[in-house]
């Protein structure tokens, strides 16, 4: 079968956009949920050998890149609400049990702000993706060291579903890096001197993305 014109052109618009489809149904998105890092088995570690200097310095560069994050979505996502959970409470978003949601501030969401959103909602996180083919509903692959349009394996932000099957992400350039950095604020970006722990400003490539409606993200069902 041959592609038309239009699929052509929002293929092409998404591979500038970096952004990578599942081949999958689409579903209206009525919330976002997004995963922040705890780096739960290093600072046990840490804990565990009372290394008291690296604790320190772990506490603050997860609280930078968490803040960073929440920065980002607050200012530059609008297209559904968005909530936060720590990544220790994955299960429990995975049961369905949105008890452990937070707002913006980092305080308790009140009341059952996913009552209408059953399972039309995505997860995201910042961090390595899984090779996941142009063909493919979800991710099977973890593995390989390219994604699947020859992309080198590396950090974006990472698109699951309510299954927290991976079923997308948007990849980050190494001319990203220049643009953003010089058209963006500070507060949006995180680098941890010490350890391999970032974050990159995706809320804006997710939030077009989603209005744009077209083949750039599917949901699987």
């Amino acid at each position: 079968m041959f592609m038309n014109s239009r699929n052509i052109l929002s293929l092409l618009v998404a591979a500038l956009l970096g952004v990578i489809p599942a081949a999958s149904a689409r579903m209206n998105v009525k919330a976002v949920l997004v995963e922040l890092k705890s780096e739960k088995n290093r600072m046990d570690a840490f804990k565990a050998a009372h290394n008291n200097s690296l604790i320190a310095i772990l506490n603050r560069d997860i609280a930078g890149a968490d803040s960073a994050m929440i920065n980002d979505f607050t200012d530059n996502f609008h297209f559904c609400p968005v909530y936060y959970f720590v990544d220790t409470n994955e299960d429990a978003v995975k049961a369905h049990k949105y008890g452990c949601l937070l707002k913006g501030d980092m305080t308790p969401v009140e009341g059952n702000p996913m009552a209408d959103v059953d399972t039309e909602f995505i997860v995201v996180y910042y961090g390595k993706y899984a090779y996941q083919s142009r063909t493919e509903s979800v991710a099977h692959d973890s593995t390989s060291s390219t994604v699947g349009s020859g992309l080198p394996y590396g950090k974006g932000l990472v698109i699951l579903n309510h299954k927290m099957q991976q079923i997308s992400y948007l990849y980050k350039l190494d001319y990203d890096n220049l643009v953003l950095k010089a058209t963006s604020k500070k507060k949006y970006y995180y680098t941890s001197k010490k350890f391999q722990l970032e974050y990159f400003p995706f809320a804006i490539k997710l939030n077009q993305a989603l209005i744009d409606n077209s083949n750039k993200i599917r949901i699987s069902r």
